[in-house]
């Protein structure tokens, strides 16, 4: 008879590796949103949990002193802004390809002129951030006691979530 367990074991990651380990864990637990096998959805679940708790803490320090409220407010009007002047299709509606709107340069001139007028602090706000992420995301995570589970209790998962995963897989 095999035994087939969840086993707890510390692991060392860099903090950007957290993170993509955490964003596969979410697209894995909403591939399967109706009956996935239970030592799998826990397995998922509980290291789920862990990885928001080291991410929060990173958050925290990147967003020290930064006014989130008025990085907010920008991320608001930017977006108002992209719609107003994105290219429109014959309903009158925005043009999106590949995420992104379609916006002749002339146009996304016009919008970073008004967000600069509107917000003058917001991108010394943003590199700053941009710049603690980064410094942080190199950091070593020492210890994490991640839950992993033998490889034959797995469902199919896609090849590219799955590389994301390895680290949760028993061997």
């Amino acid at each position: 008879m095999v035994e087939y367990y969840v086993l707890y074991e510390d692991v060392h990651m860099k903090l950007n590796e957290v993170y993509t380990l955490l964003q596969a864990i979410r697209t894995c637990q909403s591939a399967f949103p109706s009956n996935p096998p239970i030592k799998f959805s826990y397995c998922l679940a509980r290291n789920a949990k862990l990885l928001e708790s080291e991410i929060a803490t990173a958050q925290d320090i990147i967003n020290k002193d930064i006014d989130m409220e008025s990085l907010q407010s920008y991320e608001r009007r930017r977006q108002e802004l992209l719609v107003q002047h994105a290219k429109k299709d014959d309903e009158g509606r925005p043009v999106i390809v590949d995420d992104q709107f379609q916006i002749s340069q002339g146009e996304a001139n016009k919008i970073q002129k008004t967000l600069r007028d509107e917000f003058p602090k917001a991108q010394d706000m943003l590199a700053l951030r941009g710049q603690r992420a980064f410094e942080l995301g190199e950091q070593e995570v020492s210890n994490l006691p991640l839950y992993k589970l033998d490889l034959a209790l797995w469902p199919d998962v896609p090849a590219q979530t799955m590389n994301d995963l390895m680290v949760l897989v028993e061997d």
